[in-house]
């Protein structure tokens, strides 16, 4: 009798440890969209290592892309998603709460500006910040000289004015798939600084006309991808992208250089690491933000891309030659210039969207 008992003991034991890894299997995998290039892709297999939680890493382009993801209700544990976006996806009811006690390693490592800016936009429940960043314009110096004469004015006129553009399309203009920060840059441009929510949609309208129109005649194309490298390449003369992204395209060429937004303020945006609804393994997705959100992890990403870390005490951990960098440091003098990318009101996002759409199908 106690040899029958141990036996099926023992076959009960088989049988729970075979469900068990099963599970342990179905739970160790968690599933991150993030942008395309925007990570030192070396953290992945270390996270692994360290975890034993497999990483499926899947990338997008643009926001746009990330939203219709996150509403077609895909299987994501962790997006990448920029923090004008926010408040739209907690209306919308499309992400989790974190876990806060889960991330107070991370909390104790976030710099206490950026922590603040998550605040001010209402998600501090839903986000923590992972790389922040300026619109940015990168031009070839030695080739805009041929065409435009070697004292030409080195500022956003290069895009937004159509006599500038017209000459210049020749050897090459591109913008990123970026709408909200073109816009906040055209408005700044034209003299409408302030917040995007509170623009009139005439305005957006008119200025689309005025200016995107007649700079689309001239684009080679429009992509979030591509602009960096064929920038850096020389085979653009101007783009518009993101901060990173033109600093990783003057590092390659020194003839290119960096121009940010033309007011005395300088408008920094980021995006942040959120828990979709969908989301199938949630202690994943937060063991990953903590992972992330080390110092010398963090400073890989620094390294890599070119953007701006969220976290205090990063500074040792950066490569010499970016430790002083203006495009990554959150010096007090940086401090004090930043306003926060403001998100569009749903009017204005609304026409944003068909605006765009117009303006990259023209």
């Amino acid at each position: 009798m106690l040899k029958y008992v141990i036996r099926n003991l023992q076959y009960l034991t088989l049988i729970f440890g075979v469900l068990f890894s099963f599970a342990v299997k179905a739970q160790g995998v968690v599933n991150i969209y993030n942008w395309y290039d925007y990570i030192d892709l070396s953290i992945l297999p270390d996270f692994e290592q360290e975890s034993g939680i497999k990483v499926n890493y899947q990338t997008f382009s643009s926001a746009h892309e990330i939203i219709q993801l996150l509403e077609q209700k895909k299987p994501i544990d962790i997006a990448v998603v920029p923090h004008f976006m926010l408040k739209q996806l907690v209306r919308k009811r499309l992400l989790s709460p974190l876990e806060q006690a889960t991330l107070q390693p991370t909390r104790e490592n976030l710099d206490a500006f950026i922590a603040s800016r998550v605040t001010l936009v209402g998600a501090g429940d839903y986000a923590v910040p992972y790389l922040w960043y300026t619109a940015a314009l990168g031009f070839n110096r030695s080739s805009l000289a041929k065409v435009l004469g070697d004292d030409f004015k080195e500022d956003w006129s290069l895009l937004f004015d159509a006599a500038q553009n017209a000459k210049i399309k020749g050897c090459g203009i591109a913008v990123a798939d970026a709408p909200v920060e073109l816009y906040a840059t055209l408005l700044s441009y034209s003299g409408y600084p302030g917040l995007l929510d509170k623009t009139p949609l005439n305005r957006m309208r008119r200025l689309t006309r005025k200016n995107l129109f007649e700079l689309r005649n001239n684009l080679r194309y429009i992509d979030s991808d591509r602009y960096l490298y064929d920038l850096g390449k020389g085979d653009l003369c101007l783009a518009m992208g993101w901060s990173g992204g033109i600093s990783r395209a003057a590092q390659m060429n020194k003839d290119v250089q960096v121009v940010l937004p033309s007011n005395h303020a300088l408008t920094m945006a980021f995006d942040a690491l959120v828990i979709p609804k969908t989301a199938k393994n949630s202690a994943a997705a937060h063991q990953f933000i903590n992972f992330l959100s080390k110092p010398e992890i963090s400073a890989r990403n620094v390294n890599q891309t070119f953007y701006g870390s969220p976290l205090k005490n990063i500074k040792p951990f950066l490569k010499p030659e970016l430790q002083n960098s203006p495009l990554l440091q959150l010096t007090a003098q940086n401090k004090n210039r930043m306003q926060l990318l403001s998100a569009p009101g749903i009017e204005q996002q609304a026409e944003m969207d068909a605006l765009w759409d117009a303006f990259s199908h023209q």
